[in-house]
């Protein structure tokens, strides 16, 4: 009866120590999770005229423009390198009133082998993609791979 009660006993320190070892791991595993999931900051950039180059994909999901500066979120693959952006627009303004110009989002990324869906917003200087440096000159951005035109006003 003994032999049985120490076998009973000894089962039950095992068990316990067994669990105790994978709740350590599940806390490692939570916390490890919370310290990757990172906020990802605002790109700035500003946009230069010129010849338009070959992008990297990505997915427009919203865009505002703001003075002088246009907001633009969008999803890409990725999440393991740094991801570069450029916005160019064609030195060409197309005639109509009020006047359009072409532009685009030139992403590079960077070589990234990940394939999370990351959610960056990209905050654009537009001054130089003006019909004219004049308060309230108006010009229509028509951006690749976004279905509506963008009106632009330049503001000072």
């Amino acid at each position: 009866m003994n032999f049985f009660s120490l076998l009973f006993i000894g089962l039950v320190l095992v068990s316990c120590g067994g669990t105790k070892e994978l709740s350590d791991n599940k806390e490692t595993i939570s916390s490890i999770d919370t310290d990757t999931v990172k906020p990802q900051r605002n790109v700035k950039i500003k946009a230069v005229l010129g010849d338009f180059k070959d992008s990297d994909s990505y997915k427009i999901k919203s865009i505002s423009v703001k003075g002088n500066t246009m907001l633009m979120e969008i999803t890409y693959p990725g999440g393991c390198a740094n991801h570069q952006f450029e916005l160019i627009g064609q030195s060409m303004i197309m005639k109509s009133l009020p006047p359009k110009r072409s532009i685009i989002l030139i992403h590079d990324n960077g070589d990234d082998k990940c394939r999370s869906i990351v959610t960056r917003t990209i905050e654009v200087d537009i001054k130089d993609l003006a019909f004219k440096q004049t308060p309230n000159a108006e010009i229509v951005l028509i951006l690749k791979g976004w279905e509506n035109e963008i009106n632009y006003n330049y503001s000072q």
